[in-house]
C-alpha cells in the first residue's frame, strides 16, 4: 500500500490503527514533516494515555508539557517549518487549532490521573471532545499530505 492510499484510507475511516504499512521514506515527507510518523504518533496517544490511567506505563507524563501544543514534534513543525510552508492554508489553520485542542484534552487527562482521579480520566478519554480532537488531527494531517504532497 502506498502512503497516498494509506492517508486516503485514514480520511475514509479505514485502518486507523494499522500503523505497520511500509512506505518509502521520501514518500512520507512533505514540507519538512514525516507525515506517517506524525500521524502514527497521534494515533498512539490513546493507548499511551490509557496505559497511564491504568498504571500500566513506565512513562512519566507531565501535565504542563502534554498540555502545550508546542512541545511535541508535530507542534514544533506547526509553529516552525509547517507555518512557513502552509501557514496561509485554511486546512493548516484547522490542524493548528485541532492540535491545540488535542493537547488540552490530553493534558486534562494526565492532570486527573496525577490527582488520583482515574475514573474522571477514563471519562475524559472516552469523551467526544478528546475523540473529536484526536480524529481531526490525524484526518487533517492526512488531508494536508494529500493536498500538498499530491501536487
Amino acid at each position: 500500500m502506498s502512503m497516498m492510499q494509506w492517508v486516503k484510507g485514514l480520511i475514509e475511516g479505514k485502518h486507523e490503527t494499522d500503523m505497520s504499512i511500509h512506505t518509502q521514506a521520501e514518500d512520507e515527507e512533505a514540507g519538512g514533516l514525516n507525515f506517517k510518523t506524525a500521524i502514527n504518533a497521534h494515533i498512539s496517544w490513546k493507548r499511551r494515555l490509557r496505559d497511564y490511567i491504568n498504571g500500566n506505563s513506565d512513562e512519566v507524563l507531565d501535565h504542563s508539557t502534554i498540555s502545550s501544543d508546542k512541545n511535541c514534534a508535530l507542534g514544533q513543525w506547526i509553529y516552525g517549518e509547517g507555518d512557513r510552508h502552509y501557514g496561509e492554508a485554511e486546512l493548516f489553520k484547522n490542524l493548528k487549532h485541532s492540535h491545540k485542542q488535542f493537547h488540552e484534552c490530553a493534558g486534562n487527562i494526565v492532570l486527573e490521573v496525577d490527582k488520583g482521579n482515574h475514573n474522571e480520566a477514563l471519562q475524559l478519554i472516552a469523551a467526544d471532545e478528546y475523540a473529536r480532537a484526536s480524529t481531526q488531527v490525524t484526518s487533517q494531517l492526512a488531508q494536508l499530505y494529500i493536498q500538498f504532497r499530491g501536487k
